[in-house]
């Protein structure tokens, strides 16, 4: 069986820790057994201005742990987008273009962070954001270019807003749909390309689950997909082994992490609180890739830390651009053979690094 929920019920958490692995100690989440693990103290390398260490591996999924100091200022109150929405500090408005929405910061006094591959669930169609984008408190109207991730829907859905969008609570999570979502057109990227990886990891979530992971609501919704039971019972496996590795380490910033072996991206991020803020849904894309990719017949290689930096140094070689986002933030993309880097600047803190994302082609 392919059935990677019915695979780890039948296997107790505690038989996770294969020899092959190093492990730091860390804890189920509340939802979990309510257990410790303790395993040897992992390895640490030093990459350019970083600390990283691990692996910490479930199953087919090996994170390590990116660890340096803060670039942005101290004390500056960030809401993710997630977060503003249920906070109501933001208004997401439908155009009627499937590419671009309008956004709205509300807020007298939060700055609000908006991370490509965030989805907003609603309006006409359910959507993904192309860019990393930071918007400042009483922002105005400000167009945001997006990719739908719902090619068969063009109305409302049930009883959600036609006109807002009031939730973002998942996030693209296949490498192939970050490149197509946030490459530009002379490089691949595209809405057919978006729409393409998400017909894929539908397919390979149900080949996983041997199951039509697909919604009867809206088949082609990868919100909806994300939202099936036995999807996140699977991706649930994954969170629980492993999202405390970060607990008591104040100096994680960003993350790496390998499928089946293979090293596939990246994550760091301006500042400490930042990266704790989307962690848990970085975990959980992180997951439900593993999950697509998982076979319990297969063998691999783990990822080491050697993997690692020289995932990281390639691209340092690549061929660099340079382009606006809007008015205070600019993206800067660096790309080799091998690996894309987009940083994105905040031009209103004097180019401040908020987040690198290194994607493995």
């Amino acid at each position: 069986m392919r059935n990677l929920f019915t695979l780890t019920r039948a296997l107790p958490l505690l038989l996770l820790g294969a020899a092959i692995f190093c492990f730091d100690m860390f804890s189920s989440t509340a939802s979990g057994i309510g257990k410790s693990y303790q395993g040897p103290e992992p390895g640490t390398i030093e990459v350019d201005d970083y600390r990283v260490s691990g692996p910490f591996t479930h199953q087919n999924l090996s994170l390590f742990l990116i660890r340096g100091r803060d670039e942005l200022p101290r004390g500056q109150k960030v809401l993710t987008l997630d977060e503003a929405l249920r906070k109501k500090k933001i208004k997401v408005r439908e155009t009627s273009d499937v590419n671009e929405l309008i956004f709205v910061n509300v807020s007298g006094d939060c700055t609000i962070f908006i991370m490509s591959g965030d989805i907003v669930k609603g309006g006409k169609q359910d959507r993904t954001i192309k860019f990393d984008v930071i918007l400042g408190p009483r922002s105005g109207e400000v167009s945001i270019a997006v990719h739908c991730v719902e090619a068969g829907r063009w109305s409302g859905r049930g009883d959600e807003s036609v006109v807002e969008f009031s939730s973002s609570s998942k996030m693209l999570a296949t490498k192939k749909a970050k490149i197509g979502n946030r490459a530009s057109d002379p490089h691949g990227g595209g809405q057919s390309e978006v729409w393409d990886s998400v017909a894929e990891a539908q397919e390979k979530l149900g080949a996983s689950l041997e199951k039509d992971v697909r919604a009867t609501a809206s088949a082609s919704s990868y919100q909806l997909t994300l939202e099936d039971k036995d999807v996140a019972a699977g991706i649930e496996d994954y969170e629980r082994a492993l999202a405390r590795i970060v607990d008591r380490k104040s100096d994680v910033i960003g993350y790496v992490f390998a499928i089946n072996g293979e090293i596939n991206s990246a994550d760091v991020f301006g500042s400490h609180e930042l990266f704790t803020k989307v962690w848990p849904r970085l975990l959980e894309a992180a997951g439900t890739e593993a999950l697509g990719e998982w076979d319990d017949r297969m063998n691999f290689r783990p990822a080491t830390l050697d993997d690692v930096q020289a995932f990281l140094a390639s691209a340092s070689f690549g061929r660099a651009s340079v382009r606006p986002v809007t008015a205070t933030v600019e993206e800067r993309t660096r790309e080799s053979d091998e690996v894309i880097l987009f940083e994105t600047r905040d031009l209103d803190n004097d180019g401040a690094a908020v987040r690198r994302n290194y994607l493995k082609k």
